[in-house]
């Protein structure tokens, strides 16, 4: 479907950029096949690549022993050293031992007398005193915990539960006290279709389905309500949503994650272009099988990106290539995706955040 581009005194509604992220996101789902953006590119394959996605703060769950380099994992190829499957015990034991400096009672929050390191935690930490809770801020960090309505959160899903009585059956339970982030990017890098629980199967608030491989985008006004997974690229917006064409906040803090939101961060369709490549694919086999074990593929993009991605050898042989003896890339050809075909409208600018240094947006 071709976007009508704004011309000039049209207001830039909810429902006029849900045109542009449809369209956007078709186009980036046929060329990344489905799959998640955590099979471009990544550091395993050359760390001295510069150029980045923006992303939302990581939180991988995946067992260690299933990811190693003997192990059909498409896991152990993305970072030199995997990060640390995520342990909220840990955090929620650092706020629970922490000393606090002071009490602000107007903004409701806590300041701790140390860095507690808890820039890595899913809830939006609370301590009491004299009757009242308050968000506990870290001195660590340049803000407080609390529930941010738009900062990203990315779920790296490596490992699943299978469900009992249905072996072939799998769930990821994502329980509601992880109440921090209300936008959601989930990737299942596993081999399973699985079904994603906002609380627990038995009782959940939200739940959804999500390919082998793929992801999606989730968005809610609170953990129990206002869920929406329209996209699997991008989010959907709503009615007052605030926006802004260009977003940047303090380098890693949870703040800075909505560049990575096209809701308040528009032109991260731009960066998303940059990454999942502009006229198509050229595929390059660079890695011969070996019996029994996994073969790693990667598909160079016209953009300069590269797909990276460690498959099981059940292939079937590139027919077209017999002396190389190398399987077909399970990725489909991607249609032509020109900047003209992803331009945005001509989005009004209301003024600049001096907090940030972003370039602001009138409502949906």
């Amino acid at each position: 479907m071709a976007v009508t581009l704004l011309t000039g005194d049209e207001s830039p509604t909810a429902t006029k950029m849900n045109e542009l992220w449809a369209e956007a996101d078709s186009l980036f789902d046929k060329a990344m096949d489905g799959k998640s953006t955590f099979l471009l590119f990544r550091e395993k394959v050359d760390s001295d690549w510069s150029p980045h996605l923006y992303r939302g703060k990581e939180f991988w769950f995946y067992t260690a022993s299933d990811h190693q380099s003997d192990d059909p994992s498409v896991l152990y190829p993305i970072y030199d050293t995997m990060p640390a499957t995520h342990n909220q015990s840990t955090y929620d034991t650092a706020v629970s031992g922490a000393s606090y400096a002071s009490y602000d009672a107007t903004n409701d929050w806590a300041l701790t007398t140390a860095d507690i390191s808890i820039d890595q935690t899913l809830k939006a930490h609370t301590t009491t005193y004299s009757g009242d809770d308050y968000y506990v801020w870290d001195k660590g960090q340049p803000a407080p915990c609390k529930k941010w309505r738009y900062a990203v959160a990315e779920i790296v899903i490596g490992n699943s539960t299978a469900v009992a009585g249905t072996p072939t059956t799998y769930k990821f339970e994502f329980p509601n006290d992880y109440d921090q982030y209300n936008c959601f990017k989930i990737h299942n890098l596993t081999a399973n279709e699985i079904t994603f629980y906002f609380g627990t199967s038995s009782s959940s608030n939200y739940s959804l389905t999500i390919p082998a491989y793929s992801q999606k985008c989730v968005r809610r006004n609170s953990v129990s309500s206002g869920y929406d997974s329209t996209y699997k690229y991008l989010f959907k917006c709503y009615s007052n949503d605030p926006r802004y064409l260009s977003f940047d906040s303090h380098d890693g803090s949870v703040a800075q994650t909505m560049r990575a939101n096209n809701i308040t961060n528009a032109s991260f369709l731009y960066n998303l272009m940059e990454h999942i490549g502009g006229d198509g694919f050229l595929v390059r086999m660079l890695a011969q099988p070996t019996t029994g074990g996994t073969i790693a593929l990667h598909t160079t993009l016209m953009s300069g990106m590269i797909l990276a991605a460690t498959i099981p050898l059940q292939v079937t042989p590139r027919q077209s290539q017999p002396a190389q003896n190398l399987p077909s890339l399970p990725i489909q050809r991607a249609t032509s995706v020109t900047t003209a075909q992803l331009t945005p409208p001509a989005l009004r600018r209301s003024g600049q955040s001096p907090s940030t240094g972003s370039v602001g947006l009138q409502a949906c």
